[in-house]
Formats: C-alpha cells, sequence, structure tokens
C-alpha cells in the first residue's frame, strides 16, 4: 500500500507512516490519449500531477483545455464529417458570395470611372451557385442532432429553403450586367426595381440568419472556446442586424422616389450610405462565420472528452495487493 511521510499530528505514532486515503490514490495515472495543449507531447501514463516532460507544462492545464464538463449531457452527431463538410460548405458559400459581389461593384466602377468591361460573364452565374451552395450546406442545421426542438427544426428547414428564391433574386439582380453596372450607387437616378430587389434580398438575409441561429448555436455550445470566452457569442445576430441596415436603407431609397429633387437626394444619400455599411458589415460578419465554423472542426469531428476516458479508473476499497511479509 503506498504510503505518506509521517503525520504531523500531535497524536501520531513516531516512527510510523499512515497509508494514503483512497481519494488521493485515485486518477494518478494518464491512461487515455493526452497530447501535451502546448507542445502535443503524447502523456499517456503520466501523474496527472506532473508537468510535460518536454515543455513543462503542467499536466492539470492540458486536462483543463480539453475535458469537458459537460461530456456526457452533449447529444452524439450521427454524421460529424458530413456535418462539418455541410457547416463550411454554407459558411465557405456565403462568403464567397460576399466576395463576388464586391467584385462585381469594383467592376461597375470601374466601368463607370474608365468605360471598361471588367466583369467575366461567369461572375453572374457563380454568385446564383455559390447560393445554392450555401443553401445545401445549411441544410445540415436542420438538425444536426436528436433531440432538437420542433420550432429550431421548422425554423432551420424554412431558412434553407429560403437560399432558393435568394439564388433567383441574384441572378435577377446581376444577370443584366455585361455593362458592369453591377450596383447602381453611382447612377443619378433612383431604380426602384433594382432596389426593391436588393431588399428582398436583405430580408432574406435577415430570415435565414435568425432561422439556422438556433441549431448552428447547438453546435456551438459543444466547444470549449465558447465557454472560455474565445468565440464571438453575437456573430450572427450581428449579421442578421447588418442585414437589417441595408433593408433600411433600401427602404429609405425607395421612399425617396416620390419627394422633390433636394429632399430625394438627401434621403437617396443616406439610404445609399446605410447600404455600402451594410455591404462592410455583411461581409465582416461573413468571414467571421466562415472563421468560427473553420473553429469548431473539433467540437463537431470529435466526440467530448470526459475526464473518465483520460485516468484509471478508482480501485474499489479492499482491492489493494496485500502487504508482503
Amino acid at each position: 500500500m503506498p504510503l505518506s511521510p509521517e503525520s504531523d499530528h500531535p497524536l501520531s505514532v513516531p516512527g510510523v507512516v499512515e497509508p494514503l486515503p483512497p481519494r488521493e490514490r485515485v486518477g494518478h495515472q494518464l491512461s487515455g490519449h493526452l497530447p501535451c495543449a502546448r507542445c502535443r507531447y503524447e502523456l499517456r501514463g503520466l501523474s496527472i500531477a506532473s508537468n510535460c516532460p518536454e515543455c513543462g507544462l503542467p499536466i492539470g492545464v492540458t486536462i483543463l483545455a480539453v475535458v469537458d464538463p459537460y461530456a456526457k449531457e452533449l447529444q452524439p452527431i450521427a454524421r460529424p464529417l458530413l456535418t462539418f463538410a455541410g457547416l463550411m460548405l454554407w459558411a465557405s458559400g456565403a462568403m464567397a458570395v460576399a466576395f463576388l459581389m464586391w467584385a462585381m461593384h469594383l467592376g461597375s466602377m470601374v466601368y463607370s470611372m474608365f468605360s471598361i468591361t471588367v466583369i467575366p460573364s461567369w461572375w453572374p452565374p457563380a454568385i446564383c451557385i455559390a447560393t445554392l451552395l450555401s443553401g445545401l450546406g445549411a441544410a445540415v442545421l436542420i438538425r444536426p442532432h436528436a433531440n432538437i426542438p420542433r420550432r429550431q427544426i421548422l425554423a432551420a428547414a424554412a431558412a434553407t429553403a429560403a437560399f432558393l428564391p435568394l439564388a433567383w433574386l441574384h441572378w435577377d439582380l446581376f444577370s443584366n450586367t455585361a455593362n458592369g453596372l453591377g450596383f447602381d450607387y453611382f447612377s443619378s437616378r433612383v431604380d426602384s426595381e433594382r432596389v426593391a430587389v436588393r431588399l428582398l434580398c436583405g430580408l432574406l438575409g435577415v430570415l435565414i440568419t435568425i432561422g439556422l441561429r438556433p441549431n448552428a448555436r447547438v453546435l456551438v455550445s459543444r466547444s470549449l472556446v465558447l465557454r472560455t470566452g474565445r468565440m464571438d457569442r453575437q456573430t450572427m445576430y450581428a449579421l442578421a442586424a447588418a442585414f437589417g441596415v441595408g433593408v433600411v436603407g433600401d427602404a429609405i431609397q425607395l421612399a425617396s422616389g416620390g419627394l422633390r429633387p433636394v429632399s430625394m437626394d438627401v434621403l437617396r444619400s443616406i439610404g445609399v450610405a446605410l447600404s455600402v455599411l451594410s455591404a462592410f458589415l455583411c461581409t465582416l460578419g461573413l468571414v467571421s462565420i466562415f472563421v468560427d465554423t473553420w473553429r469548431l472542426r473539433r467540437a463537431v469531428l470529435s466526440e467530448p472528452l470526459d475526464l473518465d476516458q483520460l485516468i484509471d479508473p478508482p480501485k474499489p476499497e479492499g482491492s489493494d495487493e496485500p502487504r508482503r511479509a
């Protein structure tokens, strides 16, 4: 039986050592796979009270970094690889749409200033295809694992279905851009039909973001990164708000059409400013979602690690080997 140093208790017998209490004999050795959080050295077989022999990081720090206290409460993901691939397709497709739209915008500026067409004919179809691919990836959020509330499943399904009309609106918005006028921010008049299509796109963006958020948060909650405060907890609400800013800007531009020239110019300038601000914020939000989705790969692809998987199970009382004579 392992022995402790001589007791300092005033009633202890000199020269006699006392056995360790049972709770101090439990879990001394790491029995599961555990790479060091700093240098990735394999810590299996070492004491949980020791340090990494390579870099000196306390093993307790690594355990705190990887062990999930809610591991037993989280629902298993039936198809983790498919789920992660869908999440990446959703995030990367949406980000590709944003970047292609900015490219269309820059092409519009070049055409307005130099009358040079720089927009390839495949960009408008690429925007529609990227929109559809993003919607296809979003389908994994309809029911990422068991025990998802029905209202969240329906909301995510409606949001996923909304990608179809969004792709159609993108085609209507960008298909007639052979001359580079992908955006009408620099036009001297308000194209009410075009602005109305942009407004509908913004509304669908709000619907999609709000509809997918609850189930996306279900997956995010699996990550220790969230619990340690290293992940933005309001990315999708911020993205919905960014789409809302664009909706307000387009609504102001539509409302300015029936006013006097001076008032119309002022309101239209405000509307254009809000639309441009919305484009910047939406792009930042989509990039942030892509980064957060990539950081979730471990939480989605691997089951959460429980402490029982790392240490030897406690020995029952009386199971110690008898002391040799």
